[in-house]
């Protein structure tokens, strides 16, 4: 019985325990808070219903909500009988947060709030813990203008609050917390060159920094104000660092000039760089202007070439082989007989390689030496020989070797030219494969340099992208392919292209009737491979459908009764067209091809008549292409002649017979230190073999094809003879690779002309006379291409738009 009797005791005291230490609660209830809601809190808890929970598990679930820093007291009480868990809280006073700038906006508020600040706005927040959290906040923010270029001592980053931080600190806070964050914005005043240097020079160093000055801003006149963006006067560290190295790499401070810093150099660099940024100038806004502005001072000691002034009797340079002695020493603009000093011989390097520059040999060294007991300034020449080319990725490799190196122009042991950095650039960039290309010559030494490539590969090869502009109608086009998927520089693309008529271009009244024209399509594919198996020719295939017509309707002469007419047009083509590579620049194709174009017309419902134009068609073109990209070209020339012949073997009306068509097209893009100009200039003819046929009316010309405020009147166009020039200057206004925007100022003239050649009449180039000016914003949209919103004067359209219209497109125009 005694056994018995313990064995009893000993599970009720068991079981007397563990209800003790723990509890499972059937329902968990919360009370007190505001801001949190029921759910967020039972999500910290972590606690399941219908389970065993410790009370160890019970206080750890407590102390986490005690760890969010929402809640000033936090307590529980849970019933045995109904098995429900109570939370009770009492939120700390909530917080406000907020960010301005005394400045403009260079960085976005919103994505400042919403990826810089540690704590919640609007949620409630333990006082002390906010003031912790406020200082790695301010921290996050100065991060966040750093990575988009901004930093001391142009912005400053503080904060302020009600009630202020001393009660917050003491945690003496009960009502709403507002907490400001204040980025600070200065402008860069004036640039101020410290050296013992004339003021002549100073200016000339300014430029070269290419700051953007604030003073410069109020000197302009208020009504051009408005095209600068106050922005542009906060230097990025970017900027800085270019102005300073623009500093560095003159003869004024280096004796290398361009071709790199010594040790010495180097130090005297990184000590202005520090300097310059630690003890900026404040310098006060003009009367009535709100921001601050600093003054930033870039000093340095100048190179001594020569330790006191001597009398110059004679100039000799050596080393010259690709820019003529007499041109250097006139660049110099020294003359014999005259004083000079440290400050002439720098400045009389800084021309001669100047004119190193312009003759397009920027990779060489120039170094002065002095006699002046007898007078004598030698200079010597360097021009850099190229060492090694290295080619590089940015990541992974996919493109072949053999589409890469086919492009590189520049050569090992020849001295490396501007015109050939240019065009490896150009070539390399316009084949469409890299997300970017960047061309680094790094000297080695006296004599040499060696080339570094860095390419990085585009990750997306999709390409889907539209065009079009107005012409009758809208006209729209769609291109889905891709580009050099798989590395072999593969180009496989759909397109259609749709033509809508609107208002008149859609309706129009003729001598014949009413004519209603249809929307036309056109659809076409293809595909190219450069380079097949690494030779020097392409291949492309392509494949094409065309649809168009229009309704007629009329009146019977005899009955004047109505006659509805039906026209329709589908045209079939197929071409295989190969091509050789003569160099990266140069490229000759050959395409054959056959096309069935069939044509009917249906007068109320019945089949009348109908004709076709079939036959083979051969094409031949050369190009010559330097341009650096095909949608925003900055330089670089691009030059193409067409021949073709169409009617080949025909089998079809009478009324036309194979002709034949040329076509010279010129481009050439011109950078001005920001702006681009672009000028174009194409001739095109096209001919019947026999003066008993006419040239297929599809294959007429059309001015509206070079005109960007186009005409609506053209519905068959005559022309056999068509010639344009055209002038554009492209402003950047952003230079985003994602979204870029620019400013186009434009104009174009087309003259054309209905009579063959051979013929008498002055109408050969100008009996259709037409031209349009006027300026557009072009906006490059992700996976759209160009977006062009413009307004422009058409001379075709001046009686109906005598101010001007408005137009759109898309698509390069160039």
């Amino acid at each position: 019985m005694t056994k018995r009797f313990s064995m009893i005791l000993f599970f009720v005291i068991l079981f007397s325990v563990l209800a003790v230490a723990g509890i499972s609660p059937r329902r968990v209830t919360v009370s007190g808070n505001d801001k949190i809601g029921r759910s967020e809190v039972l999500d910290i808890l972590g606690i399941e219903t219908r389970t065993d929970i410790s009370d160890q598990e019970l206080s750890e679930a407590i102390q986490r909500l005690v760890d969010t820093h929402y809640f000033r007291n936090v307590s529980h009480e849970y019933d045995s009988e109904s098995r429900i868990l109570h939370i009770e809280v009492e939120e700390y006073a909530p917080v406000r947060v907020s960010l301005v700038y005394d400045g403009p906006d260079i960085v976005s508020k919103r994505d400042l709030l919403n990826t810089s600040i540690t704590f919640e706005d609007g949620m409630p927040i333990n006082p002390r813990r906010l003031m912790v959290e406020i200082p790695r906040s301010i921290d996050n923010i100065a991060a966040a203008l750093q990575e988009a270029g901004y930093i001391e001592p142009f912005v400053k980053v503080s904060w302020d609050s009600v009630p202020d931080r001393t009660a917050i600190a003491r945690g003496e806070v009960n009502e709403e917390i507002t907490v400001t964050f204040k980025i600070t914005v200065f402008y860069l005043w004036d640039l101020v060159i410290d050296a013992n240097l004339s003021e002549q020079v100073n200016e000339e160093l300014k430029e070269l920094t290419e700051l953007d000055i604030m003073k410069d801003y109020y000197d302009t006149a208020k009504i051009f104000r408005w095209v600068y963006s106050r922005k542009r006067y906060v230097p990025t560290f970017d900027e800085l660092i270019n102005a300073y190295r623009a500093i560095f790499s003159t003869y004024y401070a280096n004796p290398n000039g361009s071709m790199g810093m010594d040790q010495a150099v180097s130090r005297a660099f990184m000590l202005a760089v520090e300097r310059g940024l630690k003890n900026p100038r404040v310098v006060p806004m003009p009367e009535g202007e709100e921001g601050q502005a600093l003054e930033l001072i870039i000093s340095f000691v100048p190179v001594e070439y020569v330790t006191s002034p001597f009398s110059l009797k004679s100039i000799f340079i050596e080393g010259n082989k690709n820019v003529p002695g007499l041109r250097l020493i006139e660049a110099t603009e020294l003359e014999e007989g005259t004083t000079i000093d440290s400050e002439a011989i720098a400045t009389a390097l800084q021309r001669m390689y100047a004119e190193y520059s312009k003759q397009g040999y920027p990779f060489t060294r120039l170094t002065a030496s002095t006699e002046a007991r007898f007078g004598f300034l030698r200079f010597k020449a360097t021009e850099l020989t190229i060492n090694e080319i290295e080619v590089a990725f940015d990541g992974d490799q996919k493109t072949r070797d053999y589409l890469i190196y086919d492009k590189i122009v520049i050569e090992k042991g020849q001295v490396l030219s501007l015109r050939d950095f240019q065009n490896t650039y150009s070539f390399l960039n316009a084949t469409g494969y890299f997300e970017s290309v960047l061309i680094n010559p790094m000297p080695i030494s006296d004599t040499q340099l060696d080339v570094d490539i860095v390419l990085k590969e585009k990750e997306n090869n999709g390409r889907l992208s539209g065009g079009g502009g107005w012409q009758d109608g809208l006209m729209l086009n769609l291109e889905l392919g891709f580009l050099n998927p798989f590395g072999l520089g593969q180009d496989i693309s759909a397109m259609l292209d749709i033509n809508i008529p609107v208002g008149a271009g859609k309706t129009k009244e003729t001598d014949e009737g009413i004519r209603t024209r249809h929307p036309s399509y056109d659809v076409s594919f293809s595909y190219m491979l450069p380079r097949v198996m690494g030779s020097q020719f392409d291949i492309e295939a392509s494949v094409g459908l065309n649809s168009s017509g229009y309704d007629l309707l009329s009146i019977d002469g005899d009955t004047d009764e109505e006659i509805e007419s039906s026209y329709r047009e589908i045209d079939l083509s197929g071409s295989i067209a190969p091509a050789y590579r003569i160099s990266p620049a140069q490229r000759v194709s050959f395409r054959p091809g056959y096309e069935y174009i069939e044509e009917s017309k249906t007068v109320d419902g019945e089949l009348e008549d109908g004709q076709m134009f079939t036959g083979m068609f051969v094409i031949g073109t050369y190009r010559y292409s330097t341009r650096d990209d095909i949608m925003r070209p900055t330089q670089g020339t691009d030059f193409s002649v067409r021949l073709s012949t169409r009617g080949l073997l025909h089998d079809g009306d009478d009324r036309y017979g194979p002709f034949a068509g040329v076509t010279a097209d010129y481009k050439l893009f011109i950078p001005l230190d920001g702006p681009v100009l672009g000028i174009r200039a194409v001739v095109e003819h096209v001919a019947a073999f026999s003066s008993d046929y006419d040239v297929y009316e599809k294959y007429r010309l059309s001015p509206s094809r070079f005109l960007r405020v186009s005409p609506k009147f053209i519905v068959s166009p005559p022309y056999l003879t068509m010639s344009s020039a055209s002038l554009q200057l492209r402003l950047p206004i952003t230079d985003v690779a994602q979204i870029p925007v620019d400013l186009v100022i434009f104009g174009n003239i087309v003259l054309g002309g209905t009579t063959r050649i051979g013929e008498s009449g002055w109408d050969a180039f100008g009996g259709f006379v037409a031209a349009d000016a006027g300026l557009s914003i072009d906006i490059g949209i992700p996976l759209l291409g160009t977006v062009r919103l413009g307004y422009g004067l058409n001379t075709q359209n001046l009686e109906k738009n005598p101010y001007g219209q408005f137009f759109f497109g898309f698509g390069p125009t160039f």
